[in-house]
Parts: structure tokens; C-alpha cells; sequence
């Protein structure tokens, strides 16, 4: 194996290491290792779900993440299907989601789901990677959509 391709493969599971990071930091409540995965400032994109395109830094996305999560009993992100392209120091990673939020309530369902996929823009920050853009896109969803007003009130 040449050391190009060896960086390349080294690159890609690094890649889509900080993707998944993403959801599993939300999923376990570790704003130590969401705060990590960002670069400084990220642009974020939930228009989808009509939260428009805003530059954070990555204290401000915890806290978001820490606000809308935290009433919440629990979340599960599967993210699959990574797509990774990278161009020097700059990549972009597809990946799909499914995203589950739980919380045991009297007025519906106890769980909301959301399915579609990440954006990632990337960039190499010395040898690890960081998400400077982040785009999700909604492709569906089922189940009680008052779960966070509910969560935010518990």
C-alpha cells in the first residue's frame, strides 16, 4: 500500500469518525466531545426544519444542543452510509440519519423521529478533521412533534 493511499483511508475514517462523534456526543449528553467536533466559528443549516442558516461557535452549539435535549428522557442518531470526498485540506461527508427522540408523556407518542441525512464541510485542523459546516436535511418524520415543547417544559 502507497503512503498516498494509506493518508487517504487514514483521512476517511477520520472523516467520518467526527460524524459520528456528532451523534454520539448528542446521544450520550457529552458536550465536552460535541464541543470538539466543530470547528470555529461552523456554519449550521436546519432550514429544513426551519431554522435558518446560522454561524455559531462551537460553545453556542452545545448549549443549543444542552437546551433542546436536555428535558428529553433520551435521543438515538444512526448515521450510516458515509459519502466521503476530499480535496487537500477541505472534505465533504454524506452520511444518512435517523435521528429518535424519547420521552415518556401523557399528550401523544412518546418518541419523534426525523430521517434524512448530514452535510458535513470539513476541514484538516493540523492532523484531525472539524466540522466548519453542517447541514441537515429532513427527509421525513413520524411520531409526536410536541416532544421538545413538551421536553422543554418538563
Amino acid at each position: 500500500m502507497t503512503e498516498e493511499l494509506l493518508a487517504k483511508l487514514t483521512d476517511r475514517a477520520k472523516i467520518i469518525e467526527v460524524v459520528n462523534q456528532y451523534g454520539l456526543a448528542i446521544d450520550l449528553r457529552n458536550w465536552e466531545l460535541l464541543h470538539n467536533v466543530f470547528a470555529n466559528p461552523v456554519e449550521v443549516d436546519y432550514s429544513s426544519i426551519g431554522i435558518p442558516v446560522a454561524s455559531f461557535q462551537p460553545e453556542e452549539m452545545v448549549n443549543a444542543a444542552r437546551e433542546d435535549l436536555s428535558g428529553l428522557k433520551s435521543t438515538q442518531h444512526q448515521i450510516t452510509n458515509h459519502s466521503v470526498e476530499i480535496s487537500d485540506d477541505t472534505a465533504t461527508c454524506v452520511a444518512h440519519v435517523s435521528a429518535m427522540h424519547f420521552l415518556p408523556n401523557d399528550q401523544g407518542d412518546n418518541t419523534f423521529e426525523m430521517g434524512g441525512y448530514y452535510i458535513a464541510g470539513l476541514i484538516r485542523i493540523g492532523s484531525d478533521w472539524k466540522i466548519k459546516q453542517w447541514k441537515f436535511v429532513v427527509l421525513w418524520n413520524r411520531g409526536n412533534n410536541d416532544i421538545f415543547r413538551l421536553a422543554k417544559n418538563a
